[in-house]
């Protein structure tokens, strides 16, 4: 697997969930991870830190690691073994 994800916090706000964690990349590759949640409405994502001097990491929602729609899912793209990113995203 070429991602870690550790969930930090779920909380609900209305008739939405919020997940928010740790996604770490152990690979020197791209892949997904699930987000706990059925489908991803938003959400977004912060470099904790990274390997290269020019961060270039994609991360998109509801996406496999082969990049076919698949819910609840978070993809990145491009990233360095050693790479976290703080993400938060709310859904169902």
């Amino acid at each position: 697997m070429a991602l870690a994800w550790t969930t930090k916090q779920l909380e609900v706000m209305g008739n939405r969930r919020v997940v928010t964690g740790l996604l770490t990349c152990t690979g020197l590759t791209s892949g997904a991870v699930d987000s706990g949640l059925q489908y991803i409405i938003g959400g977004g994502f912060a470099y904790h830190s990274y390997t290269s001097a020019v961060p270039n990491a994609v991360v998109v929602f509801n996406r496999n690691s082969a990049g076919v729609a698949s819910n609840g899912m978070i993809q990145v793209q491009t990233c360095t073994a050693g790479d976290d990113f703080h993400v938060y995203v709310v859904g169902e």
